[in-house]
């Protein structure tokens, strides 16, 4: 899978390939049905969130700092 591109500062955002995110989409989605089959250590209910974290990441196009930012944790204002 290839990284995320390189923030060289003239970007605005970073993108993710279509083959990356078909595999990532695949690869939690797996990983749900080995939960059901208990093939892996990981509980239904955390491969379940996963996946649908992933999910919603990919259709959205948002990043995960924008939506999972801790409050108490502050941060430097960001330069416009």
């Amino acid at each position: 899978m290839n990284p995320l591109p390189e923030d060289d500062g003239k970007r605005k955002r970073q993108y993710w390939s279509q083959e990356d995110r078909e595999t990532l989409l695949e690869y939690v989605t797996t990983r749900v049905e080995m939960a059901l089959e208990r093939t892996i250590r990981t509980d239904v209910e955390t491969a379940f969130r996963d996946r649908a974290i992933v999910v919603m990441l990919d259709g959205t196009g948002a990043r995960g700092v924008e939506l999972f930012a801790d409050s108490s944790v502050r941060r430097p204002m960001s330069r416009k």
